[in-house]
Parts: C-alpha cells; structure tokens; sequence
C-alpha cells in the first residue's frame, strides 16, 4: 500500500498506524487507502466505497471528538486515475512580450477539461531561453479545481527574476496533477515571444 501511494502523502507510518491502533484517521489517509484497497478488489468502484466509508468515517468522528467532521464536506476525488484520464485542452495568453528583470508577465489560462468529477491542478508557467535554461516563479503557481465539461479561464503573475539575462525566451505553461508532481496533463509552448531587456 506505501508503494501505490503516488506522492507518498501518506507515510508508511500512518499506514502501519491505521492498522496497528484503535484510533480513529483523519479522512484523507482512510480517502487514499480505500481508494487503493477498491482498485484492487474486483467488481469495485472506487468513488462508491469512498462514499460509503465517508458516512462511516463521519460517524466515527461524530463519536470520537478528537477529528473534525465537519471540515470534511464530500468525498476526494479519486484523482489519481482521473488525472490521467482527463482529457485536457489549455490556451495561454500573456500581457506583454517586453519586460525588465523584476518585473512581472500577467498570464491567463483557458481551460477545458473532461474527467470523472472534479480535479484539483497547479497551473504553472516558465520562460526557456535560448540556452535551454529555465527560469520561473513557483511562489506564482496557482493551484486551482477544474470542473468536468466547462471552459474555465484564470489568471496569474509569473514574477521575472532579477537575474535573468537579457535576451528572447519560449512561454511555456502547463496544468499539474499535484498529488503526483510530476505528471502533466496539458502544456503549450507559445514559442520565442517575451523579450527580457535590460
């Protein structure tokens, strides 16, 4: 189970102590292993079993003071297999195409995505230079949940470092699945368009 946790937001520790102890997990460790433990057994669904053991787990806490019920509203998505089954359409667009190091690239993205229920994403962006080398602004990352079927835009900063050289850069952003960090599930790369000038 340690090993089919994707991002390991789970420690084995937690894992070990959810079956070594009486006392009651929070939801997002009984949400991860549950969803694991469905999508092994057959004739399974994971998002049902989910639902169900979100109306145990309610009720447990209910009794048990300790763990907050009401923070928990609904189930988490079972995101692991909608993110990459999610079929993604992303645009970009930028507010200027000159700028000076230190100063900031307004970014709007527009979205679409189709997947079985709601996904949480970081949207991200870099400029790439001529030399391959990479510069962004990960305190700019924004994490945003996409709704299945509807064209969603957002809008973020991508801060220029000061360090960065003169000279043309690539726009390249890009939707990630949090959880585990390095899957993309859409980019675009709107070619040499930004001019840093000193």
């Amino acid at each position: 189970m340690d090993e089919a946790v994707a991002d390991r937001h789970v420690s084995r520790s937690r894992i070990h102590t959810v079956f070594t102890t009486g006392r009651l997990p929070t939801w997002d460790v009984v949400d991860t292993l549950v969803e694991i433990l469905a999508s092994m057994a057959r004739d399974t669904e994971p998002e049902e079993e989910i639902k169900e053991f979100l109306r145990l787990w309610r009720a447990a806490a209910a009794v048990d003071h300790a763990v907050p019920a009401h923070d928990v509203t609904r189930p988490g998505p079972v995101t692991d297999r909608r993110a990459a089954e999610a079929t993604t359409h992303l645009e970009l667009a930028c507010d200027a195409t000159a700028l000076k190091p230190g100063h900031v690239l307004g970014l709007t993205y527009r979205i679409r995505m189709d997947a079985d229920g709601p996904l949480p994403v970081v949207l991200g962006a870099s400029l790439v230079g001529r030399d391959s080398a990479e510069y962004y602004d990960e305190s700019g990352d924004l994490r945003a949940t996409l709704t299945p079927g509807t064209e969603e835009m957002y809008h973020r900063q991508l801060l220029v470092a000061a360090d960065t050289p003169e000279g043309q850069y690539r726009l390249v952003g890009g939707i990630w699945y949090p959880r585990s960090g390095e899957q993309r599930m859409a980019s675009v790369d709107l070619g040499y368009i930004v001019q840093i000038e000193r």
